[in-house]
Parts: C-alpha cells; sequence; structure tokens
C-alpha cells in the first residue's frame, strides 16, 4: 500500500530541474510583468466585461484562448448523486479541507513546506469521484480559484489526453488576469497554437505552464486543480506523462496545488507512489 501522511519537503528528489533550464525555450520572451496597461492593450478598452473577482475578460480574449479548443464539459458534476453522502467520508474529506485551508491565504508560514499533490486511489467504483466532486464544489463555495477535469472513458473527449493541459490552460486564464493576458500573448505568435494544437503534452506543458505560470505574478485567491479518473484518459503512457506533468505543474507556483484521483495503475503509481511532493491516501483504507 502506497499511503503515507506527513509534513515534507518543499521539492521532490528530481524536481530540481523542474524550474530551470528554460532560457532556451522560444517562449522566454513572454517571460515578463504584466501591467494594467499592457492588459488593456492586449484585452482591449471597448470590448471588456467583468468576470470572477472583480476581474475583467474580454469576447476577443476568451475567442483566442479557445484557439486552443478546450473542453467546455470537463468540469465537476453537480447534484446530490454526485457527491458523498452527508455522514459518509468524513475524515478524508476533512483531512483534504485542512490542508486546502493552511493554503488558502497564500500567506501561511508552511505553505511552501506541505505537499503539493494530493492523490486518491483505489479500485473503480470506491467512491473516489464522489470525493472529487465533493472538494470540487466545495473549494468552488469557499472562495477558491478552480480548474478540472473530469476524465471519462466512453466520453470521446473526457478521455483525450490532448486536451486535458488546453482546457486546464483555459481554466485558469477565466481566472487568473496575469497569466490570461502571458497566453493570449503567446497565442498572438505564429504557429503557437498550432502547435499546441499537435497534441504533444510535453510540449503543451512546457508552453502553457512551465513557462509562463511562474512570471505571472501572485492572484488574489490560491488555486485548486481538480484531475478526476486520470486513468480514464488515454493510454498508460499518456497518463504517466500527465501525472508527471501535474506533479510539476503542483510546484510550479506556490498558489496551485492539486487533486488528483485515479485507480493505482503503474503508469501512474510509478510516478507519484515515491514523490515528496505527493500525499498518497488509499481510499479503501480511509475510516468513515
Amino acid at each position: 500500500m502506497f499511503y503515507s501522511h506527513k509534513n515534507v519537503r518543499r521539492r521532490s528528489r528530481n524536481s530540481g530541474k523542474s524550474t530551470t533550464n528554460q532560457e532556451n525555450h522560444s517562449t522566454s520572451a513572454f517571460r515578463l510583468r504584466y501591467s494594467k496597461a499592457s492588459y488593456d492593450q492586449v484585452c482591449g478598452e471597448t470590448s471588456r466585461r467583468p468576470v470572477l473577482n472583480g476581474s475583467y475578460f474580454s469576447t476577443d480574449h476568451d475567442a483566442k484562448l479557445k484557439e486552443i479548443q478546450p473542453s467546455l464539459k470537463a468540469h465537476y458534476r453537480t447534484g446530490d448523486d454526485q457527491v458523498c453522502l452527508e455522514g459518509t467520508r468524513v475524515k478524508l474529506l476533512e483531512d483534504i479541507k485542512t490542508w486546502l485551508r493552511r493554503f488558502k491565504s497564500l500567506s501561511s508560514a508552511d505553505v511552501e513546506a506541505w505537499w503539493r499533490l494530493f492523490w486518491l486511489y483505489g479500485l473503480a467504483g470506491s467512491g473516489k469521484s464522489s470525493v472529487a466532486n465533493t472538494i470540487a464544489q466545495w473549494a468552488k463555495q469557499e472562495g477558491f480559484y478552480l480548474s478540472c477535469f473530469f476524465c471519462k472513458r466512453d466520453d470521446a473527449e473526457l478521455s483525450n489526453p490532448k486536451i486535458v493541459f488546453p482546457t486546464l490552460a483555459y481554466m485558469i486564464a477565466q481566472q487568473h488576469e496575469g497569466y490570461r493576458v502571458a497566453v493570449v500573448e503567446l497565442l498572438s505568435k505564429a504557429l503557437v497554437s498550432a502547435s499546441i494544437l499537435s497534441g504533444d503534452i510535453d510540449n503543451q506543458f512546457d508552453l502553457l505552464f512551465k513557462d509562463l505560470l511562474p512570471h505571472v505574478g501572485m492572484p488574489p485567491c490560491a488555486h485548486i486543480v481538480v484531475i478526476d479518473a486520470l486513468d480514464e484518459c488515454g493510454k498508460p503512457s499518456d497518463q504517466k506523462k500527465l501525472a508527471q506533468h501535474l506533479l510539476t505543474l503542483s510546484e510550479l507556483t506556490p498558489w496551485i496545488r492539486v487533486i488528483l484521483t485515479s485507480r493505482p495503475e503503474s503508469s501512474i503509481t510509478d510516478v507519484l507512489a515515491h514523490s515528496d511532493l505527493c500525499r498518497l491516501s488509499d481510499i479503501n483504507a480511509e475510516k468513515e
């Protein structure tokens, strides 16, 4: 069993190279601070409309972001039949909520020291998706920024690994103004959209996250990324790449945490089971 629960070091054994060696990448030119003037230039004063948390989001922005073809149905499921029944999974849910509450303010002294990714694993039908839906709905109600991808094996769109990162990028951009401007500016460059749409997962991650997120500034609120049923997305090789990059995503900035659920497939276990950044939890070992 892979379960562990401890305070961990800030970086994993292999993470020393996650935020270095970036200087030769073609998007290094986008590493800059985005001022309001830069935002207005990209967005355009005439087409702005208010969105989340008092920020602004233009129709032009939305059209540009949709060039990377995000899924618009990958969000968490609503409805009483999609969440944990009252009185069930109490300890597990409270553990996750406690972790997220400590992280929410982005000012806690131990925000850098705690684990960055929560991996809930278990067999099919064990209730992982109910936990993911419950936490996603709670996080939204609590005022966190939230991005989700709920995978589904029998859905061609929700089982496609090539649209996971474009979808997360689209959702984060809707809520984080600095990141939104950075992505829009990136997509204005020739061939970038085509490169993202080519479906190379490694390239998508580098372009949309690794080269941008550390340089767009702190948002006003912590951001939670929820990935459900990763084992239902693509081939094992795709799942392994996604798991590796999601682990890296969790440490790229101090304002993102990742919650991931899946079966304990070797493609995912090999990546997460021994990482110092990851809290592992067997849903079947969690007492009610």
